[in-house]
């Protein structure tokens, strides 16, 4: 898990079982368990559908992510905030 919650401006890193993708947090819950990530392009689920340039996320207690709309595993990772160079 990250030393901090994940908050809006963050630049992360999305990764599935079918591919991995830098992601924008645009929205954030206070304790940064429930964000919309915008990306560019479409990320793809295990059902062979696709999300479109926005996904939303929620952390379960274990601290794993996954997608609202299939519950497909996603694996976070913090890269920067906006604000860092």
């Amino acid at each position: 898990m990250n030393a901090r919650p994940f908050q809006r401006g963050d630049v992360v890193q999305l990764t599935s079982a079918r591919t991995t993708m830098r992601a924008w947090v645009g929205f954030a819950s206070p304790n940064g368990r429930s964000l919309m990530v915008f990306f560019d392009g479409a990320f793809p689920l295990a059902s062979g559908g696709v999300l479109v340039q926005v996904m939303p996320l929620f952390q379960e207690d274990d601290g794993t992510f996954h997608d609202i709309v299939e519950r497909t595993p996603i694996a976070v990772e913090l890269i920067k905030h906006e604000s860092e160079s």
